[in-house]
């Protein structure tokens, strides 16, 4: 009886040392499929760097009605104020926004306006915003963080 568990111990063993010997040489010889995946990568194209890039090029016209606070925030703050991936204070962060308005609204607007330590870019993003709709858009981050502000950031 103590022959057969050895030999099922060692057969056992060897089970696992083929299992990871298979495994290893499956892995290491993987060359065709390396050589397909190298012909179908797409090409690099110098000089894209993305948002960087983008950030410094002319902004596209806008020649419609002028934007409302909250339309402004739709389509360009809320890319980092509605999620919190960003470190972006969401909306509703009272506390947040308010330690931002301790600096007093002129510094707040240029955080805004010029972009702020490579976190928030101008205008937060909307590069063909007037800086009334920007205003616009502050004023409505303030009424949904629900803060009083002694006098709103547009002018009326």
């Amino acid at each position: 009886m103590f022959t057969k568990i050895v030999s099922l111990k060692q057969v056992s063993g060897i089970l696992v040392l083929l299992s990871v010997f298979i495994g290893v040489v499956s892995c290491a010889s993987d060359t065709g499929s390396q050589s397909v995946a190298k012909s179908e990568e797409a090409p690099v194209v110098k000089g894209t760097r993305g948002y960087i890039d983008e950030r410094y090029k002319p902004a596209p016209p806008y020649n419609g009605p002028q934007r409302t606070g909250d339309v402004v925030y739709a389509d360009y703050c809320a890319t980092c104020h509605d999620r919190t991936t960003q470190g972006a204070p969401l909306p509703d962060d009272d506390i947040e926004w308010a330690n931002r308005l301790k600096k007093g609204q002129p510094t707040l607007v240029k955080h805004v306006m010029e972009g702020y330590k490579e976190l928030m870019p101008e205008k937060g993003g909307c590069r063909n915003c007037s800086d009334q709709e920007v205003l616009l858009a502050i004023d409505y981050i303030y009424k949904s963080s629900k803060i009083k502000l002694e006098k709103p950031f547009a002018s009326k």
